[in-house]
């Protein structure tokens, strides 16, 4: 999933602030939740649901629920209008915590839980990584899976495709990114690129895709069109939707050391100066904002392929990638 540099820090009241304040209204994706505060609880139906939404998070891809988050319908999709925090004091992280390692089987581990005070009460983020199995809810010994806006009940073959995900890679893709030039009328990014095996198995022929809107990419960072190092880059135009994109490709190049194709379980490759590639950097400018502004704030998306595993896209949604 994504991780932002503040992401990195942790979960804080300014960035959630930024979610509810932003001017094009955050949107619920499949990585992405908002609930009340209210939907926490001790009675058994909002343990229920509380742990069919974290599990359903995990035997997908993982991603974000924050409760403490008003929801709104816009255009028929939930999207944040505002704060409505946890107000019991006992309803806290440790608490969640140890609901989830309860009341799933096998015990989740792979979650955090980070609470954020705010006005009010506060936040709980929950962090889910994508599970190395399938994860069941004791509550009503069923299996779920988040899709694109909702948490459904899984098919039989589902779960055995998530079942087997211990006998197949599971790659992580993030993008940490660093502003390293604020003005007020110019910023800059550093966008921090790494790949990483998770899963307990080997990755092959590993490719890694990223899309930014046309207009953006720093070209004062080297030639991003051909093998540099030990990497193969290639940089395309092309339109999604109804939006102009520049695409870079990364892929294991014909120059490679033996072994740097393959992903080991727990390797992690970045892609920056250690396999001779420059800075990739993006630039902002008044004139660029008011265009991306125009064409309602584009998201960076990016996504990973292998020999072993399925396509995995994900997306960094315009408010987040862009301070400007």
């Amino acid at each position: 999933m994504a991780t932002l540099e503040d992401k990195a820090e942790g979960w804080h009241a300014r960035r959630i602030e930024a979610l509810i304040d932003a001017e094009t209204p955050v949107q619920e994706s499949p990585t992405l939740e908002f609930k009340r505060g209210e939907k926490l609880g001790r009675d058994s139906k909002l343990i229920g649901a509380l742990v069919k939404q974290v599990t359903g998070m995990s035997n997908a891809g993982g991603g974000t629920i924050l409760y403490g988050i008003e929801e709104g319908e816009i255009d028929g999709i939930t999207t944040a209008i505002g704060m409505s925090p946890v107000t019991e004091r006992k309803l806290d992280a440790d608490w969640l915590a140890s609901v989830v390692h309860g009341w799933t089987a096998p015990p989740m581990r792979t979650f955090k839980v980070t609470q954020v005070p705010v006005d009010n009460g506060f936040v709980l983020a929950v962090d889910v990584a994508q599970g190395l199995t399938a994860h069941q809810s004791l509550y009503d010994h069923k299996y779920y899976q988040r899709g694109a806006r909702s948490t459904e009940p899984m098919l039989d073959h589902q779960i055995r495709d998530v079942m087997g995900r211990r006998t197949s890679p599971t790659l992580a893709t993030t993008i940490a990114i660093r502003n390293t030039l604020r003005s007020a009328s110019l910023h800059r990014y550093r966008l921090g690129i790494s790949l990483s095996n998770v899963g307990l198995v080997r990755a092959q022929a590993w490719r890694i895709e990223v899309d930014l809107p046309v207009g953006i990419f720093d070209e004062q960072n080297g030639i991003w069109s051909h093998a540099l190092g030990m990497l193969k880059v290639m940089r395309t135009a092309t339109t999604v939707g109804h939006d102009d994109i520049d695409r870079f490709a990364f892929s294991a190049g014909s120059s490679v050391p033996r072994g740097f194709e393959d992903i080991y379980p727990g390797q992690k490759i970045s892609l920056d100066g250690s396999v001779g590639l420059p800075d990739f950097c993006i630039m902002i400018d008044d004139e660029a904002h008011r265009n991306l502004k125009r064409t309602f704030g584009p998201p960076i998306r990016y996504r990973h392929y292998s020999a072993d595993q399925p396509a995995t896209e994900y997306e960094i949604p315009f408010e987040e990638w862009c301070r400007f």
